[in-house]
């Protein structure tokens, strides 16, 4: 109930500061500072119940009409994007996880552009949360992850286009032997969109895929390639 409390009084402050044209010294640090306690808090609970603030937090660093930008010093959204990196690439549990990815998601729907210096720290936690695979939902949401920055990462997410591959390859592998069809299909989908972004970048590293003795890559690799000879 404590925590809860906490959430409801952060989230309405900054709300009500979102309503206004007021400057508060510090404000960016003061809030991020809190809304982190309780993002690092061990409770999923806790955790559960600090999206909000974080969604309230983007919506207030990213809006314009209240000129709210003068409330945050220019490395703000960069300080607060590490931490929350960094966090979450120490988590271990699977249900957390699902909700740290689960909101890099709309923190890359919301910020676009304003992430792509951090490309490559965004690429290396989603490689490493879709190891995951006792829940599907983790996988499930670094796709959509990755699906965005095709799209707001372009033209530098190809240059981790290789590592992202040989990572779908991986869970296209593992999800064919678990028979989760989901996950499979997603993953295939993806890689298709992926080779089709990179411009023929990845043919060759398709054709030595055809070698695999695993089904599922064999058969992800002559879906996608059966796709380009169709266009």
């Amino acid at each position: 109930k404590q925590w809860y409390q906490r959430r409801v009084a952060i989230t309405a402050g900054i709300e009500n500061i979102g309503r206004s044209e007021m400057k508060v010294n510090n404000f960016d640090h003061v809030i991020c500072d809190e809304i982190m306690k309780l993002i690092n808090h061990p409770s999923f609970e806790v955790l559960e119940l600090s999206i909000p603030c974080s969604l309230s937090l983007m919506n207030l660093m990213t809006d314009p009409p209240h000129k709210l930008q003068e409330l945050w010093r220019p490395n703000s959204f960069d300080m607060y994007l590490l931490s929350y990196l960094e966090y979450a690439a120490y988590e271990t549990k699977s249900n957390r996880k699902h909700l740290y990815v689960k909101y890099l998601e709309r923190i890359i729907q919301t910020c676009r552009q304003a992430i792509i210096k951090h490309l490559k720290s965004i690429v290396t936690l989603l490689i490493d949360y879709m190891k995951v695979r006792d829940v599907e939902e983790v996988r499930l949401s670094c796709l959509k992850c990755l699906k965005l920055l095709l799209v707001h990462g372009w033209p530098r997410i190809c240059t981790h286009s290789i590592d992202i591959l040989m990572c779908c390859v991986n869970v296209v592998a593992e999800s064919h032997s678990d028979e989760n069809t989901t996950v499979y299909n997603e993953t295939r989908d993806f890689v298709l969109a992926l080779k089709t972004l990179c411009n023929g970048s990845l043919d060759k590293h398709l054709e030595c895929l055809k070698s695999f003795s695993n089904k599922g890559v064999k058969n992800m690799v002559a879906y996608v390639m059966e796709k380009k000879t169709g266009s």
